[in-house]
């Protein structure tokens, strides 16, 4: 019987043989290697807040690239001695490990594995299919070879680094050191950097989440080897043994779940899905995280009381929803945005796809089109029944939320009580297209029927187009398009989109402005009192919805600084709740969100030139005189505003002869 060194060795030189045979023909079907020189790898785009703060990454592969400076030298120490001890030795391949791997695969059908060089691994990594075979293993360490005399030890170190698997959807040891760790892969410790380096070899059977126990035992095993080959001292090794796992927690609660979703509609919309998940672009959003943790935070409360209020069914298969949205009406930046209750159950975003009638919400455009034809705060305007002849042959004959009528009445009371025969008589007369053109010029960009119950806001719109028109009134009378991103630069730094502040004039500023006075009566004195109960005190103006069978409760209201708009309901239109309307159930969140978010209640809305001011009576809407019960300082644009003093409260004429003589008028 020979010996067996001597078989061992004629053995070798057959599988050699073997494989230099086949080397020629290989090498000819081999894949170019020139490409790695100019190879991007996939990158994650990232999102960032209005501050320029990272705040979520959009990937297919989660990357980020860094070069090999910028890796700490204890991720390499790890990875030398648990993959491949003699990487700055061999060229490529370790022969005899290979032999033997090849040999055992022939003798006893054992799996190619554990034989690899990182060199090789990167060549099966950029060129080769995955599978075990002895053909695959050869081309492996073809690719290898050729690896190696085109590219230095190093440039193949900071490939392998930035393309390799870790488990978790992490790619490359930057997204890693920031997935596991909080932190980038140059501050990575030893003993961090020997529980990251074991997940390479089987992501799955590695995983610090699932397998905290194996980890750490290899963790412990991989820290013993780098003292053992001169990387760290022994003594730190085995104080570092004590330490226990500290990963980071997988589960994070994401902020603005809803308005990244939006941004990542807008984008593949502009650019494609390729772009986003692959790109490694930087998508500069205008979202202000505070102002998105704190409608979260109150979101929730809020929920919570409707529950406990109401006396709300608590169905979690169909829950009541609400949307928030929270933007600047100077520049359209939307701040942050509420889709829903529960991103995760519904990704359905009630504040942009959903459209729903406004009710109330919708009269202030009505509103808009009478002073545009010289109706003014001070009108007198009919609370009462009212019956319009349609073509059909059918009369229109709407009513009150309370079926009480007021009788004559001013326009501002008629606006803050909600009166909806008010604003029904007023569509009526100035006409249901003049209606849809103030809705259109401000922002409305939903179909609208001209129709004389759209008054009464019976067509479907969104929230987030009606907080913009409604940031019309607030910016003067300015019209903008909402933004949500700022800019989009691209991983060499070029600037593919920046945001234009276009905007067009949609009404007059002192439309705008005594607009605005009227919507500050709904808070202070209507049906949104419930603002000031809640605890906002500052300056505001806003508007009260309430929809039929109370389905759909609103309220938008903005500050000198910011406008927020609330919707409450459920998706399957049902009612909400007995006596549920925009006051009780939408403006109270409105308060909570704005008395966090903007608190400066020393901010006034700036008067424009253009507007005067007189003293009313508040119930005939004329001239007041010293014997008027209830007057008001109203404003008017110049040349809208009153000459007639009240002919309601008087004593006899000679006396109102007399007060005119006295020059009191305006």
């Amino acid at each position: 019987m020979r010996h067996p060194i001597v078989i061992g060795v004629g053995m070798g030189s057959f599988i050699w043989g073997v494989i230099l045979a086949l080397m020629y023909g290989f090498g000819r079907t081999l894949p170019p290697t020139e490409f790695i020189e100019e190879y991007s790898p996939p990158v994650s785009t990232k999102l960032y807040d209005c501050n320029g703060n990272p705040i979520y990454e959009f990937y297919r592969e989660r990357r980020e690239p860094v070069p090999l400076d910028e890796i700490s030298s204890h991720i390499i120490h790890a990875l030398l001695v648990s993959e491949d001890r003699h990487f700055y030795e061999h060229t490529g391949v370790m022969p005899r490990s290979m032999v033997r791997a090849i040999w055992m695969n022939i003798r006893y059908k054992r799996p190619l594995r554990g034989t690899s060089t990182i060199t090789q691994q990167l060549a099966r990594l950029f060129f080769l299919y995955p599978e075990k075979s002895i053909i695959r293993k050869i081309r492996e360490i073809l690719m290898a070879w050729r690896l190696e005399k085109e590219f230095s030890k190093d440039e193949i170190l900071e490939m392998y680094l930035n393309h390799i698997y870790f488990g978790n959807g992490l790619y490359g040891v930057e997204a890693s050191s920031r997935g596991y760790f909080g932190k980038p892969a140059h501050d990575i410790t030893p003993d961090e950097a020997a529980t990251l380096i074991p997940i390479i070899r089987a992501p799955a059977d590695f995983d610090p989440y699932k397998h905290p126990d194996r980890v750490l035992h290899i963790r412990n095993h991989i820290l013993d080897e780098m003292a053992r080959f001169g990387y760290i001292k022994p003594k730190l090794a085995d104080s570092l043994k004590q330490l226990p796992l500290h990963v980071r927690s997988p589960i994070r609660q994401q902020l603005g779940t809803y308005f990244i979703e939006e941004v990542r509609r807008w984008f593949i919309k502009q650019f494609g899905s390729y772009l986003l998940y692959e790109g490694g672009v930087k998508i500069y959003t205008t979202l202000d995280t505070t102002i998105q943790r704190v409608i979260e935070e109150e979101a929730a409360k809020h929920m919570d009381y409707l529950y406990k209020t109401f006396d709300i069914e608590d169905d979690s298969l169909h829950p009541l929803e609400l949307a928030v949205v929270v933007l600047a009406p100077n520049t359209r930046e939307v701040k942050a945005l509420l889709g829903g209750c529960d991103f995760k159950r519904s990704q359905f975003n009630r504040a942009t796809q959903a459209r729903r009638q406004a009710g109330s919400a919708f009269k202030p455009f009505v509103w808009i089109a009478a002073l545009e034809r010289g109706y003014t705060a001070s009108t007198i305007v009919e609370d009462k029944p009212i019956s319009i002849p349609l073509v059909t042959g059918e009369i229109y004959s709407p009513t009150n939320y309370d079926s009480v009528y007021y009788g004559p009445i001013t326009m501002r009371k008629a606006i803050s009580l909600s009166r909806n025969l008010v604003a029904v008589r007023l569509g009526y007369e100035v006409g249901p297209d003049a209606v849809v053109d103030v809705a259109k010029r401000m922002g409305i960009r939903s179909p609208l029927m001209p129709v004389y119950s759209l008054a009464l806001g019976t067509s479907g719109v969104t929230l987030l187009e009606m907080c913009n028109a409604y940031a019309t009134i607030a910016a003067y009378g300015v019209h903008k398009a909402p933004i949500f991103v700022r800019k989009v630069v691209d991983r060499t730094g070029n600037v593919l989109f920046e945001a234009r502040n276009d905007s067009v004039r949609a009404i007059s500023t002192q439309v705008a402005y005594v607009m605005t006075s009227l919507l500050k009566s709904v808070i202070d004195e209507g049906t949104a009192r419930s603002i000031r109960y809640f605890g906002f005190k500052g300056e505001a103006a806003g508007k009260t919805g309430t929809t039929d069978n109370s389905t759909d409760a609103w309220f938008i209201g903005y500050t000198p600084r910011l406008l927020t708009g609330v919707w409450v309901g459920f998706d399957s239109l049902r009612k909400i709740a007995n006596h549920a309307v925009g006051g009780n159930v939408a403006a109270p969140l409105w308060a909570r969100i704005m008395k966090r978010i903007d608190a400066d209640d020393t901010l006034k809305f700036t008067q424009p030139t253009g507007i005067v001011t007189r003293r009313i009576c508040d119930e005939s809407g004329k001239l007041a005189t010293p014997y008027c019960k209830r007057t008001r300082d109203e404003v008017y644009i110049a040349g809208t505003e009153p000459h007639q003093y009240c002919d309601i409260h008087h004593k006899p004429k000679e006396h109102i002869i007399e007060f005119e003589r006295k020059d009191l008028l305006p």
